[in-house]
């Protein structure tokens, strides 16, 4: 029978994961926010600190999806050792992530046109993606990449890590690709082509493969546990971003991210280190972050509704959109931070008395 500490550290929570994707839900609502709210002619690259934000908001994006990848790959690779349904369960969240993409797509124009007879808008619906498809899709083929590899680990990480280089070097060249042509790749076109993905599952959908290579190691062999671990994958990181210039230039934006998430998972894996030597990994601050990182699908989900006014239209960006200076918008960016925390932080509370808020977990 497991110790009691085997049985501790097989249940035991990534917090630096958790981090990564509290720092990447706050950062994309302060992004989303900014964009939405900030007017025209603030938006200049003669600005230092408009450059800089709009640098760091494309971090974003390829951290997210990074960290997807690897949570749900440790968890897959964890549930095969100590039990559990966590293929069902991955299939499942798979499904879920693909029906609530395209619910998060209504907004009133869509029901007045339904109302109006014209149902050519439901084909419109389900012909462009959302980034929760893109997330689903990704998830969807670890499992498929989990069981042709016979579910070794070792395997699932080289297949990963090569299927993720792939869609980088793949991406550029299905950018171009309208998607409608021929007729019969249509359904395909609604993921891989620009034209029809905000994010197409090539090349984004490579961050979630590599996120997933690192989550199946880190469970077989625990790297996470030691400091110096975090150390050689940020140098690992520069050296990606320092190889860029010998890519295709196509590709090289999505390597120049990924090196940056390298990083980025280095330096939180690190300081994560070094506040449990403090002895200060309970810290306020740092349950906040990690609590909002727990909780991202939640608020991804909900600041559509409050920033874009998805399902009634009564959003920041209608009464708001490009409208305000920069004093103000950060006062907005600051309001919405604050309510999503305490949302966040309270949300085991609301789901008692709103059970449809478990269907965002």
């Amino acid at each position: 029978m497991a110790s009691a500490m085997e049985r501790k550290r097989q249940g035991e929570r990534l917090t630096f994961i958790d981090l990564m994707r509290g720092y990447a839900i706050l950062m994309m609502l302060q992004g989303h926010t900014v964009n939405v709210a900030l007017a025209e002619k603030w938006r200049d690259v003669n600005y230092p600190v408009f450059v800089g934000w709009y640098y760091m908001t494309g971090l974003t994006a390829p951290t997210f999806f990074f960290a997807a990848g690897f949570i749900f790959a440790f968890l897959m690779a964890r549930g095969e050792e100590v039990g559990g349904q966590r293929l069902q369960k991955g299939v499942k969240r798979c499904a879920s992530l693909m029906i609530l993409g395209w619910v998060f797509h209504l907004k009133p124009p869509f029901f007045q046109a339904l109302g109006r007879g014209d149902f050519a808008v439901i084909g419109d619906l389900f012909g462009r993606s959302h980034v929760l498809h893109v997330i689903g899709l990704s998830l969807l083929l670890m499992i498929i990449l989990w069981i042709l590899t016979g579910r070794r680990g070792g395997r699932f990480a080289i297949l990963a890590l090569v299927s993720g280089q792939a869609a980088f070097l793949l991406g550029p060249m299905l950018a171009s690709w309208p998607g409608d042509d021929p007729v019969w790749l249509r359904p395909l076109g609604t993921f891989l082509s620009k034209n029809h993905a905000y994010f197409p599952l090539f090349p984004w959908g490579g961050h979630a493969l590599h996120g997933a290579a690192l989550g199946v190691l880190a469970w077989k062999t625990k790297w996470y546990r030691q400091f110096e671990k975090f150390l050689w994958f940020s140098l690992l990181g520069f050296g990606v971003m320092g190889l860029t210039g010998l890519l295709p230039e196509a590709s090289r934006a999505a390597y120049w991210r990924g090196g940056e998430v390298l990083i980025l998972m280095g330096v939180i894996g690190g300081l994560g280190h070094a506040l449990a030597y403090k002895g200060l990994d309970d810290a306020w601050l740092v349950r906040v972050v990690t609590r909002c990182g727990q909780e991202t699908l939640t608020i991804f989900c909900l600041h559509t509704v409050i920033l874009y006014g998805t399902w009634f239209g009564l959003g920041l960006q209608r009464f708001h959109e490009k409208a305000l200076g920069p004093w103000q918008t950060v006062g907005v960016v600051l309001l919405v931070e604050a309510g999503f925390i305490a949302l966040a932080l309270n949300l085991p509370k609301l789901r008692e008395r709103f059970p449809p808020l478990r269907l965002l977990r």
